[in-house]
């Protein structure tokens, strides 16, 4: 295969949404802590839906890394199941049954096969896991999808699956309407786009950044209205479910700017961004397993605000102690 150029935006980018997924599991509780209409509620439900293109976005990156590794070349199914789908499978049964373990221990689920096996193929032994189902869905339909972008137009294509995408939100239900990868294969496509001749579109990008961010702030303020009158008022105002699409492919295009600038501009602390994209698998399928330990830790009686103080500050120390353990490790066995 084709030796291909490091991109260091893309470690940028994945430690900013590696970041962005722990803030949206830390906060999630604060909303429903509020009474609904106090300046607590607004705020907290704004922070927390205003980095919800966190999960949208790391299906742009992964769809952008296997059509900007496999470029032109052929991509055999086979062959690619067999190379890229024990990466993803082996650690989702693993984490599947770490969380399931955990659960029945602390008294929270009930050991049958029946509940197993459901929440093993649905991504519910813990709430985060569904996008480990949803991803290996991706990589199932992705040897076909790329062949499909090497003989017609991305362009086109790729405004196609957004399409889908769309209708699929107006016809989506049942239990597995979750991990069915056709709501997020808008944000799969988009990925492939922007690898395909990527330095033509980031210079494109670097030009109209100014128009992009500006579309992706007014999009950003309406998602998060929408998400605030659907938590406190049970109301979903109009184009709820394609507003978030947009906002969160727009998300893509900004953030991937973002972390250009601050490829060019950071110097030395690029390599902090950089840990954090190699360990972010593990911080991703390990977070909601400290999360829950650190609750138990934290005393009762205080407020939710607090207490997300109390997670994000934990959370820092163990994974900045857990890389630096990482790092020092690496450092010995090249010494």
């Amino acid at each position: 295969m084709e030796k291909k150029d490091k991109l260091i935006e893309l470690d940028v980018l994945r430690a900013i949404l590696c970041i962005c997924v722990l803030l949206i599991h830390i906060t999630a509780p604060l909303p429903g802590s509020f009474e609904k209409g106090t300046a607590g509620a607004i705020v907290s439900s704004y922070i927390n839906a205003s980095i919800k293109f966190a999960v949208p976005c790391f299906i742009a990156v992964s769809g952008f890394v296997m059509s900007y590794v496999y470029g032109k070349r052929t991509v055999a199914p086979y062959e690619f199941y067999r190379k890229r789908l024990p990466n993803i499978v082996f650690p989702y049964l693993v984490w599947s049954g770490v969380y399931t373990a955990l659960l029945v221990y602390r008294g929270e689920l009930s050991l049958d096969i029946k509940t197993a096996l459901y929440n093993l193929s649905t991504g519910r032994a813990m709430y985060h896991l569904y996008f480990m189902v949803l991803l290996i869905g991706l990589y199932l339909l992705f040897p076909f999808l790329s062949s499909i972008y090497a003989r017609y137009s991305p362009v086109v294509l790729t405004a196609l699956l957004v399409a889908v995408n769309l209708v699929y939100f107006s016809v989506a239900e049942g239990v597995y309407s979750h991990v069915n990868p056709l709501k997020y294969i808008g944000f799969f496509a988009t990925g492939m786009f922007m690898a395909k001749g990527y330095n033509q579109k980031k210079e494109l990008l670097e030009k109209w950044r100014k128009p992009v961010v500006a579309i992706g702030i007014m999009l950003t303020i309406y998602y998060c209205i929408s998400v605030y009158y659907s938590q406190y008022y049970n109301e979903m105002l109009p184009f709820y479910s394609a507003t978030w699409l947009f906002y969160a492919i727009f998300s893509f295009f900004m953030y991937l700017a973002l972390s250009s600038i601050i490829e060019r501009n950071s110097g030395k602390s690029i390599s902090v961004m950089t840990e954090i994209s190699k360990e972010s698998f593990v911080i991703y399928l390990s977070h909601p397993l400290l999360l829950i330990l650190l609750g138990d830790l934290y005393p009762e009686g205080y407020s939710e605000l607090l207490k997300a103080a109390f997670n994000t500050v934990g959370l820092a120390l163990i994974y900045s102690v857990w890389i630096w353990m990482k790092r020092v490790r690496r450092v010995r066995s090249s010494a």
